[in-house]
This record gives C-alpha cells, structure tokens and sequence, in this order.
C-alpha cells in the first residue's frame, strides 16, 4: 500500500481494529511514512489542528459529515477498542515500582546483568515502569535516560506470553497477547531512539527507530502506538532543518491522539509541530499551536512539559516582535520557572528575558542576564549556547558602540571554545568573529554570520 492511500473507510476500520493482520500492517506502515494527505483524512475536525468547541471530544458533527452518517453511531466503539489496545491495556503494579527500587543504587553493568538475568523483571508492568522513569528525567539526566531506555529494550526483548509477576492486563487475562510484546519493545526501541537523538547519537537513533518499527508493525496496530512513534520519527526526521514528511507525521500523530482521546499526548505532539514550524519562520502558527496545545497539557502529569509550552510561546513572541506582550507573560511564567524548572532551564529563562529587556531598549538589564546566562553556561560546559549568548552580548555593546569591550569578549569566547575543543567548524566562526574585531569591522552582518554557523553545529552535534 506503500503506493497507495487507504480510504477513509478503511482508516476507520483500522480505528476500530476491525483489519486483517496483513490489511492493519499495510495502514500502520502507510501511516508510518508520515502521509498529509491521510493525515487530513484522519484528522477529525475540519479545522486543521485546533479543534472548536463544538469539534471538540463528544461532539462529533464534522467527523460524521468525513465519514459518513454511521461515524457518530460506531465512534463509541473506537475509543473503547483503542483505549484498551496497545499498551494502554497494560497496568504498572507495585511490584514492577519496587524492582526499579532496587536497581538504584547499582552500577549500571549490574543492572544490565540483574534485569537481563533475573524473570522476575520480564514482565510487561516493569518495562512500562522503566518506560515512564526514563521519559521523565530527560531534561536533568539525558544520560540517565538513556541507561533506563536500554534496560526497558532488554526487558522487553525478554518478556514473553505469559505474566511474570507484574503489568496486568485489564480485565483479569492470564496470558499476555504477543501483539502487545511487540508494541512494548517498539516502544522502548523508540524511547531508546529519542534517547539517542538527545545524546546527539543520530545515526545510532534512527538505526533504533528503524527497530522499533519492525516490532510496530508486529503489534497491535493501536492508533496510541502508530501517534508515539510517528513523533520521534518526525523529530528525528527533522533533524537540522523541518521537512513537509515532518510536519505530516506530526498531523497524523495529532490525529490518532485526538481519536485516542489522548489529550495530553495530543498537546505534546502539538508542541513539537508547532517548533518545527517555527524553525520554518512560521512563528504566528507556532503562538496558536502552543497555546492550543497548553489547554490539552496536564500540568500534573509532566509540568516540564507545560514549562517547555510557556518558553515557545514567550520565544515565538519575542521573534515577532510582540516583546510588549511577552514581557506580561514573563511574569505570569515566572512562578512555574522556579517551581519545576531545572538548573538550565531557569538560565534560559534568564537568557530569553534579557532578549526581551533589549528589544524593550532596557539595555542595563539585557546586558546583565546576557553576562550571567554566558557565565551559567561556561561553568556547565555548554560551549555553543555559552557562544550564542556572547553573541548577543557582543550586539548589545556594538549597538552602544563599545568596541574595547567587543574585542574582548571575542577574545574570551575564542578561549573558551579552545578550551573546550570544540567541532573545527564552531572553532573557525570564533575566529573570524575575534578577526573581525580586531580591525574594528565586526558588524551586525558578522555576528549574524557567526550565529548561523554556530546554530548549524549545533543542529548537527
């Protein structure tokens, strides 16, 4: 089917699972690849990717005029099979929680070993445990994340058709159905995936991507499943520039969220669409969608996620110009910042107030968030961002005409860089910014030349 789209007919049985194995495999691989035009023929509202309130869950007008008059009759069905298809039928137990208690104060080798070793960790609940463990130390410990990734494939890989003392299923089944094997080893091949992507492995991410989706394609073909996955794929995809395959898959995944009555997921899918449009110049559509996507997030569920929504939105802002109206959501941003943000996210935070402060023409206070949020990222060990926020730096004394102060700065950043020994390439922009300085020619033109050298290692690192 590779060739061909699926009905609209067929999308819907394939909501209701009501497929062939071979018939589900064409659609979940079709949808796989990412299609806008399928996309649109999933998506339930005829809006695009906002829903109305009146296209919202519950009331289904507009997917009754897609589908037919039989769609509002049948789409009850859906959410029920959907709901419980996957590894949403799957529960966490209190005893899959205690055996990722014991793994913590081992090394890594040992818990490798231990859970690839020990039955009592083959089972479904424990790798969902890890699942969720991994996921959400990925802003503080990406390292971490990786290692907890790693073991889920491992105890995936080992789980097979019976329970072993964890991860019921709803309903009370003895027996583990393999179709619900495969989506927990997509799963933890996909996080193992994004992972990877985060570590800037980007080869060895999408060699376990493409694992996931040989193991997605022997799963359940649950919508939940084909959403997760279409999201890394899009990330990963989209890595150092957006592409149309990109933003398709993003639409799918919205889609199968929305059928899946997944709102948070579908707020989260939302998010990652509308920062690949912006890295396209389109930042009025990333506005929308961050704010539509922060009325689906669950604050309680993931509130770094809902922090990450604030600082797209505050960012998008200020890259149209509308530093007025982000400097009032600045502060209303503020309190969540330093309740749940991390050590380098209330640097950026500082970082994005100071690009406000100056387009604002409050120069004294831009300059000092720029010299801290510099200073921050030097003792982190964060040579590009700690260059970029010296650009910055470096714009606000040119715009002031203090050239002595450029010049030194240049020199700093070039020592700082060497230090590091960073990509050639990060190397040779300080240079020719150092360069430039010296005979008194830096310009806004070189700094922005720099920037976008510096933004390129950056995307590829």
């Amino acid at each position: 089917m590779s060739g061909q789209h699926p009905s609209r007919s067929k999308l819907l049985s394939y909501l209701l699972a009501d497929l062939s194995s071979v018939e589900m495999s064409q659609v979940v691989r079709h949808l796989a690849g990412g299609c806008e035009q399928c996309a649109s023929n999933i998506e339930l509202h005829p809006n695009g990717n906002r829903p109305t309130p009146e296209t919202r869950p519950g009331s289904w007008h507009s997917a009754a005029e897609q589908f037919g008059g039989a769609f509002e009759e049948v789409f009850d069905q859906v959410l029920d099979r959907v709901r419980s298809s996957g590894c949403g039928a799957l529960e966490v137990m209190p005893a899959d929680r205690q055996r990722l208690t014991a793994l913590h104060d081992l090394p890594f080798g040992r818990q490798r070993l231990l859970v690839q070793n020990s039955t009592s960790y083959h089972a479904p609940g424990t790798v969902l445990a890890l699942l969720a463990e991994s996921w959400s130390i990925r802003f503080e410990a990406p390292a971490r994340m990786l290692e907890l990734a790693e073991l889920a494939v491992v105890c995936s890989l080992s789980c097979g058709g019976s329970q072993q003392g964890g991860g019921s299923l709803h309903g009370g089944s003895e027996s583990l159905d393999q179709s619900l094997v495969s989506d927990l080893r997509a799963r933890s091949f996909a996080l193992k995936a994004n992972a990877l992507r985060i570590g800037g492995d980007i080869r060895a991410a999408r060699e376990a991507l493409d694992e996931a989706e040989r193991w997605l394609l022997q799963g359940s073909g649950g919508p939940r499943e084909v959403a997760e996955h279409l999201e890394v794929r899009a990330i990963l995809s989209a890595y150092g520039s957006a592409n149309p395959e990109a933003i398709a898959a993003l639409r799918m995944a919205i889609a199968l969220y929305r059928a899946c009555g997944e709102g948070h997921l579908m707020g989260r899918a939302l998010l990652n669409l509308g920062y690949l449009l912006s890295r396209q110049g389109d930042f009025n559509a990333e506005v929308e969608l961050v704010q539509e996507a922060l009325s689906h997030l669950d604050a309680q569920l993931e509130p770094t996620l809902v922090l990450a929504g604030w600082h797209n939105l505050l960012h998008s802002l200020h890259s149209m110009g509308r530093n007025r109206e982000a400097l009032k959501l600045l502060a209303q941003a503020r309190p969540l910042y330093l309740e749940v943000g991390d050590r380098m996210s209330l640097v950026r935070f500082q970082w994005l107030e100071g690009l406000i402060a100056e387009s604002l023409e409050r120069f004294e206070q831009a300059e000092g968030c720029y010299q801290e949020v510099r200073k921050r990222f030097v003792e982190a060990s964060v040579p590009i961002d700690a260059a970029l926020a010296s650009l910055d730096l470096a714009a606000l004394l040119l715009k002031q005409e203090r050239h002595a102060e450029v010049m030194r700065l240049s020199s700093e950043m070039l020592s700082v860089f060497r230090a590091h020994q960073v990509e050639e390439e990060a190397l040779a922009a300080l240079i020719l910014l150092s360069q430039a300085a010296k005979r008194r020619e830096l310009t806004v033109a070189v700094l922005n030349e720099v920037g976008e050298r510096l933004d390129r290692v950056q995307a590829s690192s």
